[in-house]
């Protein structure tokens, strides 16, 4: 896919930058998910996760993560 930008809106912006603004407005509006969002902006998930936070944006987290996230816990412990 191929977007045109206008130079006045992005003047100052690098590909990186606008990358990074697209993804987080993809994850803002759930339509992908952390990870894929991180993809998109060529950054490690930690990587955005930071980004995120910078913009005092919050991690979507549901119960299917925190169950994830608990038995992933509990075979660590086996």
């Amino acid at each position: 896919m191929t977007i045109q930008i206008a130079d006045e809106i992005t003047k100052g912006l690098t590909s990186k930058d606008i990358l990074l603004e697209v993804a987080v407005m993809l994850y803002l509006m759930e339509r992908v998910s952390l990870g894929k969002a991180a993809k998109i902006a060529g950054l490690h998930r930690m990587e955005f996760q930071a980004a995120l936070d910078k913009r005092q944006i919050a991690i979507h987290y549901d119960i299917k993560d925190f169950e994830r996230e608990r038995q992933n816990l509990q075979s660590l412990r086996a």
